[in-house]
C-alpha cells in the first residue's frame, strides 16, 4: 500500500515527541512492505539555476528547532518575492538527507509532494468553519496517515488520524495564548474524528478524553503505545517476541507488537 504521512513533526530540525512517534512510524511501515511517501507543506522559494530539490535540502537546514508560530506560519505561506514550487520529486539520495537532518527514515520515503504553506492554510480554513482542506493530485497514494491532528484530508482514499492527547483542552492554563489553540486543534479534532476512518490513540486517557469531549464511536478508535524507538531489523531482541517474552516484558512486547499493530489494525 502506498501511505501517505504528513512532514509537520518530521522535517523540524530537533525532535519532539511526534518527531520521535513519526520515525517510528516509517520505519515499522517500511519494514512491512508499504510504500511511503511525505507531505510537506514547505515554502520553496524558486531560485534560478537552482533545482527544487537542493532548495528544499536548504530549506531542510534553515528550518527552526521547534515549531514555528501561526503569524509567522502565515506570513511564509503569503506570495513574496519569486514562485513557490509547488510539486512532487523523488527521494534519490537517502543518505544525503540523513547526513543533513540524523534521520535515517529518509531511506523509508520515495517521494516528497510539496503543498506550499498546505497546513497554515487549512488551519485557517478549519478555524472559520469550512470544513477540511481536500489534497489532491495524488492518484497513486491509497491512505493518508495524519502523525497529529491536521484539518487535511484524502478524498475517497482511507484516512488514518494519530491523537497524542488533548492537552490544549484539558489543561489549558499550560499554553500561552491558550484560546486560540484550543480553538484551532478542538476544530481540527472535530473534523478530523469525523472524516478519518480509523483513529489511533496513543493511550487509554487520550481515547477516553476523546469519546467524552467529542463523543466518537469507541470501534474507530485503536489504541497503540507509542514505543521509545522502532528498532527496525537492528533490535537485539527477536523480530517476533512469543507470547512468553512479551508477557514477561510487557513494554518490549509492546514496541514490537507496534510494528504489525500500527497500521494494519487500521484496515479492519
Amino acid at each position: 500500500m502506498k501511505i501517505l504521512i504528513d512532514g509537520l513533526n518530521f522535517e523540524l530540525a530537533r525532535g519532539t515527541g511526534i518527531k520521535t512517534f513519526t520515525r517510528s512510524v516509517m520505519r515499522a511501515l517500511s519494514d512491512n512492505g508499504h510504500q511511503l511517501d511525505l507531505l510537506s507543506d514547505q515554502v520553496i522559494r524558486q531560485i534560478r539555476y537552482v533545482s527544487p530539490v537542493d532548495s528544499y535540502l536548504a530549506n531542510l537546514q534553515t528550518v527552526t528547532p521547534h515549531r514555528i508560530g501561526m503569524k509567522q506560519r502565515i506570513l511564509n505561506s503569503l506570495p513574496g518575492v519569486g514562485k513557490r514550487f509547488r510539486g512532487s520529486f523523488g527521494v534519490q539520495d537517502p543518505n544525503l538527507l540523513e547526513s543533513l537532518t540524523g534521520c535515517p527514515e529518509w531511506g523509508c520515503l520515495d517521494n516528497v509532494h510539496v503543498r506550499p504553506g498546505l497546513f497554515t492554510k487549512s488551519f485557517m480554513r478549519s478555524n472559520l468553519g469550512l470544513g477540511m482542506q481536500p489534497i489532491s493530485s495524488l492518484p497513486d497514494v491509497e491512505a493518508l496517515m495524519l502523525t497529529s491532528p491536521l484539518p487535511v484530508y484524502l478524498p475517497s482514499r482511507l484516512n488514518v488520524l494519530c491523537v497524542h492527547d488533548v492537552i490544549p483542552l484539558s489543561h489549558p492554563w499550560l499554553l500561552a495564548r491558550w484560546e486560540f489553540v484550543a480553538k484551532s486543534i478542538g476544530t481540527a479534532l472535530k473534523y478530523g474524528l469525523s472524516r478519518s476512518d480509523k483513529v489511533i490513540c496513543v493511550s487509554e486517557t487520550t481515547k477516553r478524553e476523546l469519546i467524552k469531549r467529542f463523543n466518537v464511536d469507541d470501534k474507530k478508535l485503536e489504541v497503540v503505545y507509542q514505543p521509545c524507538r522502532y528498532a527496525g531489523n537492528t533490535l537485539t531482541l527477536t523480530p517476533t517476541p512469543t507470547a512468553a517474552v512479551a508477557d514477561s516484558h510487557p513494554a518490549t512486547g509492546q514496541a514490537v507488537r507496534c510494528i504489525s499493530v500500527l497500521f494494519l489494525t487500521c484496515l479492519t
